[in-house]
């Protein structure tokens, strides 16, 4: 479209190029030195929190998978013992520890096998008798009236009586009532064990328990106080000399009876003096876990100073954030959370007919077993410039 030569055109005005905005407050404070120790406190504490929630996750998970091995642990147990009690004729003894162990587990390698087994050759156990020769004549009156008084102290439930009055009528007369004897025997032994466990005497216990198991098969109640004990005992032989195996074991027990005896306890003091071991060995991360494992069970001061101690140097051992501040220095946190502040050297080029003073950063070195450099900064005239840079020390 033509345009007329003589008519007004209203002036356009052009915009004035960008001027550079100013930075925000925010932007100047973020750029600037307690800015960026702030990012990195930040960043440490997003850290230290999420040490500690995996630990708790660790211990959890620890003690999920020692409850299934200490299952994996008692069947196995109680399948060698079948094999045993086959081997030696208790065929009815060897069938009820394959039935449990099928219940427990219908696949168990063997044990269904070995039930059939037990079940095709299932005879009575044979019964002690009298010996011909010269041996003691049995004495039937004597017998009756020891196993009147077995009999007697059984109802008392006094069981350490009735067992020595029960073993007297086998010498009296092997051959009187054994199914009697055979019964007061395995109940008194049974007895007197279950109640030597609750009272603490865990070793007096088994070898009654296990004695029990010898005369017949072993109930439910019974196993339970044995498998406790067992594990118990166990994990004190551990203290203070194998803290891992001290832990799973107590771990197991903590999940199939956390109130046996001092069990907790027990649990929370090997997470600690494990947790400790692992300290002085230098591995903060796998202490951090069992710290947090440990407040779990029960929380108090000391402990949770040293779980955040221990995350916080894991958290510094595996990461070193850096920031950097608007004036260009370098900010690093070292393991003693000392935050070293190094001025970055900036190349410049040489200009031709210019004698310019040129900057060079000269390291200072430490003093020896220090973990802080510094950096000094030292103007150099020279009619030569020069572009040098000088690594950080």
């Amino acid at each position: 479209m033509d345009t007329d030569p003589n008519e007004e055109t209203a002036p356009v005005s052009v915009p004035p190029p960008d001027s550079p905005r100013p930075a925000s407050p925010l932007g100047r404070f973020l750029r600037s030195v307690p800015g960026a120790l702030l990012v990195v406190a930040l960043f440490l504490a997003v850290i230290i929190t999420a040490a500690i929630g995996s630990g708790y996750q660790a211990g959890v998970a620890r003690r999920s998978a020692a409850a299934a091995t200490a299952q994996v642990l008692e069947l196995k147990r109680q399948f060698d013992l079948g094999v045993e009690d086959l081997a030696a004729g208790r065929s009815a003894l060897a069938a009820q520890r394959f039935e449990y162990i099928l219940t427990m587990d219908p696949n168990y390698p063997g044990a269904a096998a070995h039930l059939a087994e037990a079940r095709n050759v299932r005879l009575p156990t044979p019964l002690p008798t009298a010996t011909p020769g010269p041996s003691p004549t049995p004495d039937p009156d004597i017998a009756k009236k020891l196993l009147v008084e077995a009999q007697t102290a059984f109802a008392a439930k006094d069981w350490s009586a009735a067992i020595t009055k029960a073993n007297a009528v086998r010498v009296a007369d092997p051959g009187y009532e054994p199914g009697q004897v055979n019964s007061i025997l395995f109940n008194s032994y049974r007895n007197r064990g279950i109640d030597s466990i609750k009272s603490g005497v865990l070793e007096l216990g088994l070898a009654d328990l296990d004695q029990a198991s010898k005369l017949g098969a072993l109930d439910a109640e019974a196993l339970q106080y044995q498998q406790w004990a067992n594990l118990y005992v166990s994990g004190v032989s551990y203290w203070g000399l194998n803290w891992a195996r001290t832990v799973d074991t107590f771990s197991v027990l903590y999940q199939i009876a956390p109130y046996f005896r001092d069990t907790g306890a027990r649990l929370h003091d090997a997470h600690i003096g494990y947790a400790d071991a692992l300290m002085a060995g230098g591995d903060p991360c796998h202490a951090a876990d069992e710290y947090a494992a440990a407040l779990v069970l029960s929380s108090d001061q000391a402990t949770e100073d040293k779980q955040t101690a221990a995350a916080t140097e894991c958290a510094v051992g595996t990461s070193t954030p850096t920031a950097t501040s608007e004036t260009g220095a370098t900010l690093t946190l070292t393991p003693d959370a000392a935050a070293t502040m190094t001025p970055t050297p900036t190349a410049t080029q040489p200009t031709a007919n210019t004698a310019a003073p040129a900057v060079t950063h000269t390291p200072t070195p430490s003093p020896t077993g220090t973990d802080a450099a510094t950096a000094t900064e030292t103007a150099t005239a020279t009619s030569v410039p020069t572009n040098t840079l000088t690594p950080n020390p």
